[in-house]
């Protein structure tokens, strides 16, 4: 038995070094630009060095990249083109100026996966109409199908440098400029900390009315953001739709589920527009949905601490301390097309001042649709608006706001709200149903919304501090848990069956 069990162990052995063999072989190593420029589109790369290097990686990279805890120093996107790659582990340095669309990890990629990168790079475009983020310029549409989506994701990523936009209809963001549709772009404990600008070379097309900026991502289509903070002022020179962490969710008009939903952020950037839609948490939401398109645009645990500014002086943009406007369209029995937004356990703290004939709110500025919620939730930012009663809880037209699903809001006292619901045009009578619309506070539903003094909300908010961004325990990026892959998970795969052979033997020789 000695002898058998012997030989076993023996031979176990044999099989795990040649299987850590094999996982080392398999393993390139880089640690100069030329290794970097030369390495195997669908390798499996491990960074050993810092590098430099002035030319973004040419072919589309479709293998998994560890920078291993090292930094690259950039002068142009690491990678033209990901595709169901994986990146992760580094730190990113230098200067990004380009006429692409432009990241510090790549300028597009689809099925991406990205996690523990901070990027320190200043990265601007002068592409018209470019997209620009911190991570990726553009999360593209790839293979996707509105019944079948790719998926993209961001975890423990952190930008620090300034995302500068261009001219014509650009759309940047601390990660992801743009994420098109048929991808769900997913973005977990990810802060972005640079400023979101932009810049009108001369010369070019100027900047157009379909602009969109958010601390995280510019546009999106289909996704989630977890446990995500901005702290980078936002400002745009003309029209933009912006949000503290998404500029303009845009959903497509095929058959899908175009939901975005939002957990636990925190905005605490100033945002400055001039005309379009401005929230604390996102911008604008929605199109027109056909053909069993929907989506629920979902706010729950999140703050804004960030002022909002909406300049614009002609047309009738909105600002809300949460939402800015959201296309609606009723959720029916029976009928697969629908949008709304959902509210709950949210947080107001910043000031929000609209300068145009739109709407301001502690909350959402503009939507219409009876499945409208915003429950539980606190208003402590003053909330100012040029037109008397655009200063509303939620602004509307043709739904009745009583329908609304609004509960047990608090407010703190004067804080500029005039109005529980308002609407601009009465001209239209019971085709808009402008009288349901148009409610004072005191016609608002018990409980709907409460205002409390000072101290009071004071005491809510501190009650309240589980929602928001909370800072991950492992300290965040760059420390991230030994993953069991690669040369790790054969030593681990060893120990295990090594220890089932152990556990196997003791029983044997108790029972012999």
């Amino acid at each position: 038995m000695r002898k058998f069990i012997s030989i076993l162990l023996v031979a176990l052995m044999v099989v795990s070094l040649a299987a850590v063999s094999v996982s080392a072989a398999d393993t390139v190593e880089v640690a100069t630009a030329e290794q970097f420029a030369s390495m195997p589109a669908d390798g499996n790369v491990k960074l050993t060095a810092d590098i430099t290097i002035d030319a973004s990686y040419a072919e589309a990279f479709t293998g998994t990249f560890d920078g291993n805890g090292h930094t690259v120093t950039v002068s142009a996107p690491m990678f033209s083109t990901l595709t169901g790659a994986t990146v992760s582990n580094l730190t990113i340095n230098g200067k990004i100026a380009v006429s692409g669309h432009a990241g510090a990890v790549a300028a597009s990629g689809s099925k991406v996966t990205l996690s523990n990168i901070t990027n320190n790079a200043d990265i601007s475009s002068s592409k018209e109409s470019g997209y620009v983020g911190g991570m990726i310029g553009s999360v593209t549409t790839g293979g996707g199908k509105a019944d079948a989506l790719e998926t993209s994701t961001f975890t423990g990523c952190v930008n620090n440098g300034t995302i500068t936009g261009g001219a014509g209809t650009p759309r940047i963001g601390g990660m992801v400029g743009n994420s098109a549709k048929h991808q769900f772009s997913s973005f977990t404990n990810c802060v972005n900390n640079g400023h979101i600008t932009f810049v009108q070379a001369e010369g070019q097309t100027a900047l157009a009315g379909a602009t969109y900026a958010g601390g995280l991502i510019g546009g999106i289509f289909h996704g989630s953001f977890v446990n995500c903070l901005n702290t980078g002022d936002i400002d745009c020179p003309v029209k933009c739709d912006m949000g503290g962490i998404a500029g303009r969710l845009t959903p497509s008009t095929q058959q899908a589920d175009h939901s975005v939903s939002f957990v636990n952020c925190t905005n605490k950037g100033t945002l400055t527009d001039v005309g379009r839609s401005v929230g604390g948490i996102f911008g604008y939401a929605g199109v027109s949905m056909k053909d069993g398109a929907h989506a629920v645009y979902s706010i729950k645990n999140c703050v804004n601490l960030g002022n909002i500014t909406n300049k614009g002086t002609d047309g009738n943009g909105n600002a809300g301390g949460l939402a800015g406007y959201v296309y609606g369209q009723d959720l029916v029995e029976g009928n697969a097309v629908y949008q709304y937004c959902t509210v709950e356990d949210s947080i107001n703290a910043g000031n929000v001042t609209l300068q145009n004939t739109g709407f301001a709110s502690q909350f959402i500025g503009y939507t219409n649709t009876k499945n409208t919620t915003i429950k539980n939730s606190l208003g402590s930012g003053k909330v100012t608006a040029e037109v008397e009663n655009h200063a509303a809880v939620v602004a509307l037209s043709s739904a009745s706001v009583l329908d609304y699903q609004i509960s047990g809001n608090k407010l703190v006292s004067n804080d500029g709200t005039q109005v529980y619901g308002w609407c601009a045009d009465d001209t239209s009578g019971a085709e808009k149903n402008y009288a349901n619309a148009r409610k004072t506070l005191a016609e608002a539903p018990e409980g709907a919304v409460t205002f409390v003094d000072t101290a009071t909300m004071s005491n809510l908010v501190g009650a309240a501090s589980a929602w928001g961004y909370q800072a991950p325990s492992n300290g965040g990026t760059n420390t991230p848990d030994a993953p069991a892959t690669g040369d790790n998970a054969i030593v681990w795969v060893a120990f295990a069956v090594c220890a089932v052979f152990g556990t196997a033997f003791a029983a044997k020789k108790k029972f012999n």
